[in-house]
């Protein structure tokens, strides 16, 4: 093949060779004349010169000219008529030939709109790109007018339906409107009844451009309701509901009290009961009836009370007569009636009370009549009613409560036709406009409606608010035209899975709470246009898992995110300029979140819980991050806070638990020092000396806490601004801290126990004083506070004892709660100006300090403020107070002087509260500029500006005492305490120049302060309880002799025992020897006593018994004697007693001797006294020493209890740590729990236990085990009293033995005894106290209680509560020999308790399972037993066998048994009855006399048939034993046989006789029994026959005769079934009757037919004819 190629290659090429040297040849030949020719270049062809010879033709060309190309100006345009196409036609200018047609692209716009009524224009714009460029052609087009064009109208209706309009709308022109007023009819479709709503037809017409247009709106017609009217109702006659619960108020009317019986859900209330009429519902009628769903309240009903339908959850209606005279519904009346959703309240109802309607979350309609008459609406009366959407408030309406509105938040229109100023979003009255979109003061058309989708609406031509949702659909599309969704519009639609809004959507915000509890929703896409997301707008959507918030949003309103846990991711845009508070919180699903750099604040709690985020990054546009923003984030790894925030608030980060790395910037100027609580795994930079937090260029930023405890010194780092808390906290011995003037922030408790720091200067540019800064710093002795301090925090200096002295710069405006807590040594303190409030506890126990003053500014003082100042002698209290809270000035014993910036009158209106009676107690003096002119108490500031004078003009008397001119104007009575605060009672001899003579009535009446009392003898009487409850009251020095004295005391009224008790001195100028009396000291005012007093102890305070028959000692009185000694008797009477807390706390004697008489020592009688040694007199009749009586009396050394003390309470020794002598008497029987509890040597030693007793018996009672480790324990046999707790904590104590001369165990007496197993108690027990067992282990078990007596004996002893461990222990009670009878008894071999042991006697019956069972009897050793004797059918018992085993077994018929053997097993031995060999049968075997009746069912028959004999005994023949036995021709029941199963004899067709025994018991015949039986003719059927089956006696064709046991009227009784029984109830039935029966009329026939037994055989009954 290639060589074929090559030779045609070469042939051509050859060829043209040849050619080319023909032509050269050619020219060669002559001489050519050449025309010229020039040929023009064209768009694609070269342009030349032609030469051409004329001779030969030759030619040839030159001169070329390039090709000129393509040129296209503009095309030439091509339209179609409708101009909807065109083409573009390029020419090329160079060669017309060359053309290219495009098609363009056309479009069209309208440039002047056609109107109805006018041309308009458009231009359609054709377009074409061609070699890169675009060309366009526009042509203008008339477009004509459109003409009008209407199609079917818009329907707007009233809202009562009596009204229409029609308008049409131009379809070509919007402005061309007409409206049309229609013509409306309306017809009642389904008439509304009481109980069903009814429907009725509106039809409005209109006739426009002659053609008619309609519009039908089918309106529901609520039910009537019932309306009583008597007792029914007047439109359907329904009685109202019986059984109510009334009460008779008055004679002539009832209120209904309750549902009493009445089960109705529908509740029509009478308008009578009893003829009289029922007028209210009382309160709490039906309160939490969650049953009833409507109400009728008739025309007579004039009041609801309080709570009287509260918690009707399913009340859905109340109605209310027409000419209802209800004028009050009562507080909480409607409280929580969820389901009601209308009420239209009468027009007579004058008040609704607080909280009628709270709660009633559905009622979206209140309607008050044109007439109401209602005056006030009460505090909360409409609160959460949520679904309300409009309310009007009548005109009467003259005062809305507090919260009467609250949270009605779909409340958007208001008609006030009141006077009251109601204006929208305003909080007044009530909050009844706060959410109003709209407040009319006149009737006009409701903006609210609700479309047809179930959306409520609000809409005044600008703002359309989607304010509810009322339909069922979940899956939700909001119209566009919405422009805002109100609070809470669709908050709590659980079911609701999805929201959608439209591309054009118009809504710019999302109301408060708008989602709030849409559990369900999982997708919602907010509209672009939004600007505003308000606060809880999607708070606790559970399920939405993303969110995507639009740019034009700049703030996240508080919670709007919160709780939505299914959270995954959320877009927040550049816009947002705050995230509020709470705004993501519990989004715990949100693992990240990206913060723009637009936001400038994080709020509060922002994304506190949100724990599946990791990371965080702020970034430097926030300044602040708010408080708990970041708390509980415990996924959270890592934290970046950018350069630029400048503050982090409190907890932040707290309790970040996976939070290792934190960036903070050096921009910082505040954080909280709780910042990081609780991040356990958050990295520090650690220098060797302290730990820090901070960024990568400056790790010094924050001092988190020095390494060592140990420094003495510090030095600051120059980068260190802030101080953490408890930076330096326990650094005991640190003296000093360098270098601190950079510091910005000093955390809480950062010097907490520095003890050492003796001084310490704030550093400037500090602006608080952190909680417990300085918290118990012993040492510190001065403090420097610079003036850019504000506030001093909690604790700030608490416990700084040595602290005397610190100022304060008036920089300071706050000192926080407990500030100078303990600060024991600081002596005075001036407040800054600039302070309102000193705080709870702000300087309690500042026990140093003396002087305080406080400035202007401060208006109140908080509880405990200044307690237990007990050195504060004056303090200065501006005018500007207004209240000192309770305790504010407790036990401040030592203030004498008040200096008060105000006047006396106003000193009064301050509000001192309980415990600060310090401060009436002091002299206050009352501010003057000047100097006064009258005598009085009143100050001045010193010349140092500072210091507080009196102006000096005090009186000598006791001065402001309130005096009455007595009648006869010669004389003055003291009548009352007037503004005197004196304790030392000085009553003046004169006043205004006359003699003071008389004290009035309850003038000192409980007047505590008043110590002693200076009475002139000028005095001649003072009146009933003058000085009642005067307890300070110890001693009067009257001016006067003891004479004139007891005649002042006739004239003395009653109840003034403490003046008459008090100590009474007389006058004497000299020195008596001897008696009670005083003289005037030398300042010539106090009284002082000489000095010469004697005798027993007086001044005790008393109290007459209630049988007034004797004294009971009750107090200390006046009286200061060491040796106490209480007398016998009291103003005649015996003294019985020394009552409760008589000598409580008191310290003042050392010994007290107790007379005969007192027979009871009361509870704290001598708690914490100081006595040393008590004694009784002889024959003291004491029998109860009370509970607590000498707790923790530790100087009491020595005390005898006499003989005939019976009692001795609870904790009555306890803590009386040092007596030495204690006897307790013989006659002792109660000792209660911690009675004894003392440490002591008076105790005797026994065994290793501690006894208490007297001289004769020492061992009376046990009262504490010293070893705790015994194991065994014998109490002494004299002792007769175990004490509660006696064997606490001893752990290995496995047995105790309580000997007989024990009567009483006390409580708890072998507490945490957990190895006792075994306890002897003796028989001398009586009385056993609570829980005396009691285990700390589970495992711990009490086993054994051998008991010293029987059980009888135990059972009479009186056991106390919680001694389940005793009681379920096994118990064995004593006896010496072996006992008769079976039991648990126990008795000593070797002093060791041992069990009685007795031998287990088995017997087995030898039979069916069925059989009765023997029980395993207990017989103890030498006991014989009786051996039973048994019966059973079939079977012939023989005896008892020992060994069943052997071939012929010994047989036992003795009835006596000995046991000598610790086991016996007898057997039964039977022998078969010959009788039952035919039969298969099952039994059992019975004791004979046991009372258990026998029974044997036949189960088969193995006989040859012919007669066949049922033995006696036999209790059933089973079903079916003789069925298709056709060989068996009679048989004999016996008695025994009950029943006769189904099928028993069936087709036994050779049976002929039946023949039952004369007392047979047969009950019941069963199914198929005789079926098939055709040869029997008769039967006899026993009276105790109760049934008789189906087909029982079926196909018995022969069977003509019944012979029945009993009576006609029994017969009748039998239940014989009605199938196949014909023959048998067909059959004569001949009744048994022994005697001869009655004959008949004629006499000559017997009255029925009647048979009897003859020798055994059936006779009937027959006449004989003669």
């Amino acid at each position: 093949m290639k060589k074929k190629i090559i030779v045609v290659i070469f042939a051509a090429v050859f060829c043209c060779s040849l050619a080319a040297g023909l032509t050269a040849c050619k020219k060669i030949s002559h001489e050519h004349t050449y025309e010229t020719e020039v040929v023009a270049p064209t768009c694609t062809e070269q342009g030349y010169t032609l030469h051409t010879c004329k001779g030969c033709g030759d030619s040839y060309k030159d001169t070329y000219v390039s090709a000129l190309g393509h040129s296209y100006g503009e095309p030439s345009w091509a339209w179609s008529e409708d101009y909807t196409n065109a083409t573009a036609t390029f020419t090329c200018t160079n060669d017309s030939e060359h053309v290219n047609t495009l098609t363009a692209t056309v479009t069209d716009k309208v440039t002047t709109p056609a109107t109805c009524t006018t041309d308009g224009e458009k231009d359609y714009t054709a377009t074409v790109t061609f070699n890169n460029q675009t060309y366009t052609d526009v042509k203008t087009v008339t477009v004509e007018k459109t003409g009008h064009s209407y199609g079917e109208p818009s329907w707007a209706w009233s809202e009562d339906y009596t009204n229409a309009t029609a308008t049409f709308t131009c379809t070509n022109d919007s402005e061309h409107v007409n409206t049309l007023t229609a013509t409306v009819t309306d017809k009642v479709t389904t008439p509304a009844t009481c109980t069903t709503d009814g429907e009725k037809d509106y039809t409005a017409t209109v006739t426009f451009n002659n053609q008619t247009y309609t519009d039908v709106k089918t309106v529901t017609v609520e039910k009537t309701g019932h309306s009583i009217s008597g007792n029914s109702c007047v439109y359907c006659g329904q009685p109202a509901s019986e059984g109510l619960a009334m009460v008779l108020i008055s004679e002539g009317e009832y209120t209904v009290s309750g549902i009493g019986t009445c089960t109705d859900t529908e509740i029509l209330i009478p308008t009578t009961y009893n003829g009289l009429p029922v007028v209210s519902v009382e309160a709490s009628a039906f309160l939490n009836n969650t049953a009833i769903t409507s109400v009728v309240l008739p025309d007579s009903i004039t009041s609801i009370g309080e709570n009287a339908f509260n918690g009707c959850e399913s009340l859905t209606s109340v109605l209310f007569g027409k000419n209802s005279q209800l004028s009050s519904i009562g507080p909480g009346a409607f409280n929580y009636c969820y389901s009601l959703e209308s009420i239209t309240i009468p027009e007579s109802v004058t008040s609704i009370g607080s909280d009628a309607f709270i709660y009633c979350y559905g009622l979206r309609s209140v309607t008050f009549g044109e007439n109401s008459q209602l005056t006030s609406i009460g505090d909360g009366a409409f609160n959460w009613c949520e679904s309300l959407e409009s309310i009007t408030i009548p005109a009467s309406v003259t005062s809305i409560g507090e919260w009467a509105f609250v949270e009605c938040y779909r409340l958007v229109e208001v008609w006030n036709l009141s006077k009251l100023n109601i204006t929208a979003g305003s909080e007044d009255n009530g909050y009844v406009a706060y959410y109003a979109k709209r407040v009319e003061t006149e009737p006009s058309e409701s903006y609210v409606y609700t479309d047809e989708n179930g959306y409520v609406i609000y809409y005044d031509g600008k703002v359309k608010a989607l304010i509810n949702y009322t339909g069922n659909e979940t899956k939700l599309t909001i119209p566009d035209d919405i422009t805002e969704l109100n609070c809470f519009a669709l908050s709590d639609c659980y079911n609701i899975t999805s929201v959608t809004f439209g591309e054009n959507s118009q809504l710019t915000s999302i109301g408060d709470g708008a989602f709030n509890w849409c559990e369900s929703l999982e997708s919602i896409t907010i509209p672009d246009s939004v600007t505003s997301i308000g606060e809880g707008a999607f708070c606790c959507c559970a399920k939405l898992t993303s969110i995507t918030i639009p740019d034009g949003v700049k703030s996240i309103g508080n919670h709007a995110f919160a709780g939505c846990s299914a959270l995954e991711s959320i877009t927040i845009p550049d816009s947002v300029l705050n995230i509020g508070d709470s705004a993501f919180a519990e989004c715990t699903a949100l693992e990240s979140i990206t913060i723009p750099d637009s936001v400038l604040s994080i709020g509060y709690s922002a994304f506190e819980g949100c724990t599946a985020l990791k990371n965080i990054t702020i970034p430097g546009s926030v300044l602040s991050i708010g408080d708990n923003a970041f708390k509980e984030c415990t996924a959270l790894e890592s934290a970046t806070i950018s350069e630029g925030v400048k503050s982090i608030g409190d907890n932040a980060f707290y309790n970040c638990t996976n939070l290792v790395n934190v960036s903070l910037p050096d921009s910082l100027t505040s954080i909280s020092f709780n910042t990081f609580y609780g991040c356990t795994n958050l990295q520090t930079y650690d220098d060797g000396t302290a730990y820090y937090l901070g960024n990568s260029e400056n790790h010094y930023l924050v001092l988190v806490s020095v390494i060592s405890k140990e420094i003495t010194s510090f030095t600051i780092d120059d980068k260190t601004k802030f101080i953490w808390s408890s930076a330096f906290s326990e650094c005991r011995v640190l003296e000093s801290i360098e270098n601190t003037q950079n510091i910005l922030c000093i955390g809480s408790y950062a010097f907490e126990h520095c003890n050492n720091l003796k001084t310490f200067t704030i550093p400037y540019g500090v602006t608080t004083i952190e909680d417990g800064t300085f918290f118990c710093c012993t040492n510190m002795q001065t403090i420097t506070i610079p003036e850019t301090v504000t506030s001093i925090g909690q604790s700030a200096f608490e416990g700084c004892n040595n602290l005397k002295s610190i100022s304060i710069p008036n920089s300071v405006t706050s000192i926080g709660n407990k500030a100078f807590y303990e600060c024991k040594k600081l002596e005075n303190i001036i407040i800054p100006d600039g302070v309102t409030f000193i705080r709870f506890d702000t300087f309690n126990g500042c026990e140093s300090l003396e002087w305080v003053s406080l400035p202007e500014s401060v208006d109140y003082i908080d509880q405990f403020a200044f307690k237990n100042c007990s050195s504060l002698k004056s303090i200065i209290i501006p005018s500007a107070v207004t209240k000192i809270a309770v305790a504010a000035f407790l036990h401040c014993d030592a203030l004498t002087t008040v200096y008060y910036g105000g006047t006396e009158d106003k000193w009064s209106t301050i509000s001192i509260e309980g415990n600060n009676g310090c401060l009436n107690g002091v002299r206050k003096y009352y501010f003057s500029q000047t100097e006064p002119e009258k005598d009085g108490y009143f100050w001045h500031f010193d010349t140092d500006g500072v210091t507080p004078v009196s102006w000096g003009n005090e009186p000598n008397y006791s001065y402001g005492l309130a005096y009455s001119l007595n009648s006869d104007g010669k004389g003055y009575t003291v009548v009352g305490m007037g503004d005197c605060i004196d304790k030392d009672l000085i009553i003046p001899s004169t006043h205004e120049g006359l003699p003071v003579t008389a004290i009035g009535e309850n003038v000192f009446n409980g007047n505590t302060n008043i110590t002693y009392v200076l009475i002139d003898r000028a005095v001649t009487s003072i009146g009933q309880g003058s000085f009642n409850d005067c307890k300070s009251l110890k001693n009067v020095y009257y001016n006067g002799t003891k004479e004139e004295w007891e005649t002042l005391c006739s004239s003395i009224g009653v109840s003034n025992d403490y003046l008459i008790d008090a100590k009474v001195y007389y006058f004497s100028q000299t020195q008596p020897e001897e008696g009670f009396f005083w003289h005037f000291d030398t300042d010539g005012k106090t009284p002082v006593s000489w000095g010469v007093e004697s005798d027993y102890s007086v001044g005790l305070k008393y109290s007459l018994n209630t049988d007034e028959r004797g004294y009971t000692v009750v107090g200390i009185g006046y009286c200061e004697d060491t040796d106490l000694v209480i007398p016998a008797t009291y103003r005649g009477l015996p003294v019985t007693a020394i009552g409760s807390n008589a000598f409580e706390s008191v310290r003042s004697f050392e010994s007290v001797s107790i007379p005969a008489s007192v027979t009871t020592i009361g509870e704290y009688a001598f708690a914490h006294c100081g006595v040393t040694s008590v004694t009784f007199a002889t024959n003291s009749q004491l029998t109860t020493v009370d509970r607590y009586a000498f707790f923790s009396s530790s100087s009491l050394q020595s005390i005898a209890l006499p003989d005939g003390v019976t009692t001795i309470g609870v904790a009555a020794f306890n803590g009386c740590n040092n007596i030495t002598s204690i006897s307790i008497p013989d006659s002792i029987t109660t000792i209660e729990n911690r009675a004894l509890d003392f440490n002591s040597s008076a105790f005797t030693v026994y065994n290793n236990a501690k006894y208490l007793g007297n001289s004769t018996n020492p061992y009376l009672v046990l009262v504490r085990a010293i070893d705790t480790s015994i194991t065994t324990y014998n109490i002494h046999t004299d002792a007769k009293l175990i004490y509660a707790f006696a064997f606490t904590d001893c752990t290995l104590l496995t047995s105790v033995t309580i000997p007989d001369s024990v009567t009483i165990i006390g409580n708890s007496v072998f507490y945490k005894c957990d190895a006792l197993e075994s306890l002897i108690i003796g028989s001398g027990v009586t009385s056993i106290g609570d829980g005396i067992i009691y285990y700390e282990s589970y495992d711990a078990k009490l086993k054994s209680v051998y008991y010293g007596g029987s059980a009888e004996e135990w059972n009479t002893i009186a056991i106390g509560k919680y001694n389940g461990n005793l009681t379920d222990a096994t118990r064995y009670y004593y006896s010496a020999t072996a006992p008769l009878e079976e039991g648990n008894f126990w008795h000593y071999i070797e002093d060791v308790p041992t069990v009685w042991t007795y031998t287990t006697v088995t017997f087995d019956l030898n039979a069916e399972a069925d059989s009765d069972t023997l029980e395993s009897a207990k017989y103890y050793y030498s006991a014989s037993c009786t051996l039973p004797t048994l019966e059973r059918p079939g079977y012939v018992f023989k005896g008892w066998t020992l060994d069943n085993s052997v071939e012929t077994p010994v047989i036992f018929t003795d009835a006596v048994w000995q046991i000598t053997d610790d086991t016996v097993a007898f057997t039964a031995v039977w022998e078969a009855d010959s009788q039952m060999s035919v039969f298969a049968f099952i039994t059992k075997a019975v004791v004979v006399g046991g009372g258990t009746q026998n029974s044997c069912t036949i189960t088969g028959y193995k006989g040859s048939g012919g007669d066949v004999v049922i033995p006696n005994g036999v209790t059933t023949i089973g079903n079916g034993i003789f069925k298709f036995n056709t060989s068996i021709t009679s048989v004999v029941i016996p008695d025994s046989v009950t029943t006769i199963g189904d099928n028993a004899f069936e087709q036994c067709e050779s049976l002929k006789t039946v023949t039952f025994g004369t007392n047979s018991q047969l009950t019941t015949i069963g199914v198929l029994a005789f079926s098939t039986c055709p040869m029997i003719e008769s039967i006899s059927i026993s009276d105790s026959v109760t049934s008789i089956g189906k087909n029982a006696f079926y196909y018995c064709n022969s069977l003509s005769t019944v012979y029945y046991g009993g009576t006609a009227e029994e017969w009748a009784d039998v239940s014989i079934d009605s199938t196949g029984n014909d023959k048998l109830t067909s059959a004569t039935v001949y009744y048994y009757s022994e005697t001869e029966p009655a004959l008949n009329e004629d006499e000559t026939a017997y009255d029925g037919n009647y048979w009897h037994f003859v020798e055994g055989e059936i006779v009937i009954w027959v006449k004989e004819t003669v």
